[in-house]
């Protein structure tokens, strides 16, 4: 069964790849009991850039 939500294809480097991967390391440690995905570190970086970005607009 195929899902309706949108999904994105993204090229990054290989650098970019292991900043993620330490990155949703990070978020794994402090996290008790629940599962983090890639998903739920990017969708926090962009919300804190978003964030950012429109403060000082």
């Amino acid at each position: 069964m195929a899902t309706e939500k949108k999904r994105i294809k993204v090229a990054v480097t290989d650098e970019t790849l292991e900043k993620l991967d330490w990155l949703l390391q990070e978020d794994k440690k402090k996290a008790t009991g629940k599962r983090v995905y890639a998903c739920d570190v990017l969708e926090r970086l962009i919300a804190q850039e978003y964030k950012i970005r429109k403060v000082f607009r």
